[in-house]
């Protein structure tokens, strides 16, 4: 069953809607018709593609939904504030307007406890893991796999959630935490806001020039909209890295135990020592997240500080 939100479907419906007004005649009776097709091209193709994304969702299995919900409350989230989070299973962690998306299955959870209670290593031989991380340096990293120690591919592939270790359930809780945190502080409706403004702005200064008069001007409007969307959307996220820095706020603020930090210090420090070539770097810079060694630095910062608060008081 795919979860498709209400809101996201409005939108699709809206743009829907002045995508078919476009070809009508009757589009011209409009006043400001322009300025309406812009926005309403550009908010419709941000709902389709929401729409798209969240078509991949479900809603989270049994003890998945009570795992991720206990994290939430043991960082201290009032049980209103939970309660009104919809807890959602996809391919990887994402928040959205009240919902959280996790990777994480019931079959999943139970093996990541057993690995945290028995203390494992590595998930055994996994094949498709290695290649996956083979495929990553080959394509886009300098670093061979052959130089990186059992630590830094450990960390590599739990980043990208295709393992699990004894280290999963302190990193999930963290992760968990750090998507409550756009969810708390509204950084999607924000991002639709400050995005939408921006590229509606383009698309009427896009259509005033090259739209042609007539019937064909609002399908054309729509059009641009559309491309406005799917091309200007990679190029404006480092604009959100703000978003990001307050979300890992939240987990350094939020996190009464030094684990979770301590773990995701561990990984971003693996992931930061991969060398990037000059193309992944260049990458990086269109990337709404902060640097690994950043975040790594971060979460280092406040392990040592709770670890120290935690030892002076015992």
């Amino acid at each position: 069953m795919t979860q498709i939100t209400k809101k996201n479907r409005y939108l699709g419906v809206l743009g829907a809607i002045f995508l078919c007004l476009g070809f009508s005649s009757t589009a011209e009776a409009i006043p400001g018709g322009t300025a309406v097709a812009s926005i309403a091209a550009t908010f419709g193709a941000s709902g389709l593609w929401d729409a798209a994304i969240g078509s991949r969702n479900k809603p989270a299995e049994k003890e998945t939904e009570a795992f991720v919900r206990d994290a939430l409350k043991r960082a201290n989230y009032s049980q209103e504030q939970i309660d009104k989070v919809k807890i959602l299973e996809g391919p990887g962690f994402r928040s959205g307007m009240g919902k959280l998306v996790v990777p994480i299955t019931d079959e999943k959870l139970q093996r990541a406890r057993d690995f945290y209670t028995n203390k494992k290593v590595l998930e055994g031989s996994d094949e498709r893991s290695v290649q996956f991380l083979q495929c990553w340096l080959s394509g886009v990293y300098s670093t061979k796999l052959s130089d990186l120690t059992n630590e830094e591919v450990e960390a590599f592939l739990q980043a990208n959630n295709t393992i699990v270790t004894k280290e999963s359930i302190p990193l999930w809780h963290g992760t968990i935490v750090h998507e409550m945190g756009h969810i708390i502080h509204h950084h999607k409706i924000k991002q639709k806001m400050f995005y939408g403004l921006l590229q509606a702005s383009l698309v009427a200064v896009l259509a005033s020039r090259f739209s042609p008069d007539g019937a064909w001007h609002y399908p054309v409007t729509v059009g641009i909209g559309c491309v406005v969307v799917a091309a200007s959307s990679n190029f404006l996220r480092p604009l959100l890295r703000p978003f990001e820095r307050q979300a890992d706020q939240e987990v350094v603020d939020r996190m009464q135990d030094p684990e979770p930090l301590e773990v995701l210090q561990k990984t971003y420090a693996g992931i930061s020592r991969i060398h990037e070539v000059t193309f992944s770097k260049t990458i990086r810079l269109l990337d709404e997240h902060p640097s690994p060694k950043e975040r790594a630095d971060t979460f280092k910062t406040a392990y040592e500080r709770l670890f120290a608060e935690q030892k002076a008081v015992a």
